[in-house]
């Protein structure tokens, strides 16, 4: 991990938190809490032992959970596309149901005139400088003040959000971290943003879980080959 995630200054340290089987939801909380809307005191609280720092919220059905992904043009390039969908947990005849909200957010970016293209991630995304869909597209600034918009419709003054990234700590968060909290950053993550979750390390990391190897016998934790098993199933 890069030297610049420190303390107090990154998202990595934010991820410090315990978790449980359910979500291992990371703890994004900073120093832009807003006490008009939060009622609730970070420093004292302690989640049920064994349970998530998102206890609270989970268990009350007051976590708004954020899909992310991004897509980038290489290191000296940026984010070229920023997408979202959320959804919720919801509590059904005693089973667990997911809510997929309908609208998405899905927006390219187009990078600063000097940005400089990893032309070999083409092949993974198919994007490239003179796209028309990155030609036609806004900067990260204003995309990113129409995410915050998007995210602030959706998630209620009681509820917090937790995002959602496959292998994000190594990527989604990252750059997230490069836009936000970065020495001369300029932008902000929603303040209704806390938590981070990682899928792939739910999966992986707990055996009790349907999708874990030792259950279903993937032979990868890729997400391909996890969404192909799903689809299998379903």
């Amino acid at each position: 991990m890069r030297d610049e995630w420190r303390e107090r200054a990154t998202l990595q340290d934010r991820c410090k938190g315990h978790a449980d089987g359910t979500d291992l939801a990371h703890n994004l909380t900073d120093l832009r809490e807003n006490p008009e809307i939060d009622t609730f005191d970070y420093n004292g609280y302690k989640p049920p032992k064994g349970k998530s720092i998102a206890h609270k919220w989970i268990a009350t059905e007051k976590a708004v959970y954020i899909s992310l992904d991004i897509e980038t043009g290489g290191e000296n390039c940026g984010i070229i596309q920023l997408s979202a969908q959320i959804f919720r947990m919801i509590e059904h005849n005693s089973k667990m149901t997911s809510e997929i909200e309908k609208e998405c957010f899905d927006e390219y970016v187009m990078p600063s005139k000097d940005s400089i293209w990893d032309e070999r991630l083409f092949q993974i995304h198919g994007l490239h400088r003179d796209h028309p869909r990155i030609k036609d597209a806004d900067d990260i600034t204003e995309v990113w003040r129409r995410f915050c918009i998007y995210v602030g419709k959706h998630i209620g003054n009681s509820q917090k959000g937790i995002l959602v990234a496959w292998n994000g700590k190594s990527c989604d968060l990252r750059w997230i971290y490069k836009i936000c909290q970065a020495p001369g950053s300029t932008l902000q993550l929603p303040t209704s943003i806390k938590y981070f979750m990682d899928p792939k390390k739910v999966i992986s990391h707990y055996k009790g879980c349907l999708l874990n190897s030792s259950k279903s016998k993937i032979d990868s934790y890729e997400l391909g080959v996890v969404w192909k098993y799903i689809h299998k199933k379903t």
